[in-house]
């Protein structure tokens, strides 16, 4: 007979993936009982399956929320840079291309996070864009 604490491993190291012959050599017990073990608790092995799959997707979630977040704080910073110089002072193009980029990033994340209902605020008429901010720029300039 196995101790609760070597069921309860069993268990602990079943949910985590580990294939049964892998938990046979690492706790000494045959891979026949841990089938035995498996069927018997078929209900906790589905329980705690999901709860690792809920925990692995909220730290994902967790993760692309945060990442997301900082990509916005900086494209906003960037555009800003954008809005402030004059055309002559800087080099137009690499700050639109960067911008670009990180308007894809940002695009991606909040796919990825369920978030893109939001993005189309970040569109929608009235507030500018990269390019209409360049657009204006270049027609200040013209016309100075």
């Amino acid at each position: 007979m196995h101790s609760l604490a070597t069921r309860n491993e069993f268990l602990r190291l079943r949910i985590s993936g580990l294939s049964f012959a892998r938990i046979a050599r690492q706790l000494g017990v045959s891979k026949p009982t841990l089938i035995a073990w498996s069927r018997a608790s078929q209900p906790e092995l589905d329980s705690g399956r999901a709860e690792a799959q809920d925990r692995a997707q909220d730290e994902t979630s967790t993760s692309a929320n945060q990442q997301l977040a900082e990509l916005e704080r900086r494209h906003g910073a960037l555009r800003q840079e954008l809005f402030s110089r004059a055309l002559r002072d800087i080099p137009t193009a690499c700050l639109e291309t960067l911008a670009g980029e990180l308007h894809k990033r940002i695009e991606h994340l909040e796919h990825c996070s369920g978030r893109g209902d939001e993005a189309e605020t970040l569109t929608q008429p009235g507030s500018a864009d990269v390019s209409s901010a360049s657009s204006e720029s270049k027609s200040d300039v013209t016309t100075s």
